[in-house]
């Protein structure tokens, strides 16, 4: 194997897994937004709901 040719293969290999766990944090972190604004629409559903019972 070409010596020359192994940092670029290693530089690929790196690159892979930092997209990875780049498109992975991305994803948890649209999912864990979604799931606050839900948290937050709900309990204000509910309050808002809560009040007019008052």
């Amino acid at each position: 194997m070409n010596p020359l040719l192994k940092p670029d293969f290693f530089k690929k290999e790196k690159n892979k897994i930092f997209l990875k766990r780049g498109i992975k944090f991305f994803v948890v972190l649209i999912f864990y937004n979604n799931l606050q604004y839900k948290v937050i629409f709900v309990t204000k559903v509910v309050f808002c709901n809560v009040l007019s019972f008052l």
